[in-house]
């Protein structure tokens, strides 16, 4: 794992290590999206059927925004890590 080196400095995107493969943006959306349960890997193929300039560009407007949608917390409901079903694996 050592020759998989990111600048986590300079990064201000998702960052999904999967099988020794680096994925960010909407790759790295698209790949979780396969890994969920229906309907999600079908919201997963049209993403990874778009091109990646298209769905990066629509990436970087919602990381933008996203917290004037959603708001911030402070905190995070910590349960839900104890819950397996909710982990992927």
């Amino acid at each position: 794992m050592d020759q998989l080196k990111v600048d986590l400095k300079n990064t201000d995107s998702i960052i999904v290590l999967y099988q020794d493969n680096i994925y960010t943006k909407s790759d790295a959306i698209a790949l979780i999206l396969k890994q969920l349960k229906l309907p999600f890997p079908f919201f997963a193929a049209i993403v990874s059927a778009l091109p990646n300039f298209l769905t990066n560009f629509f990436y970087d407007i919602i990381a933008k925004y996203r917290l004037k949608v959603f708001g911030k917390s402070e905190s995070c409901d910590y349960s839900l890590f104890h819950k397996k079903n909710r982990m992927l694996e």
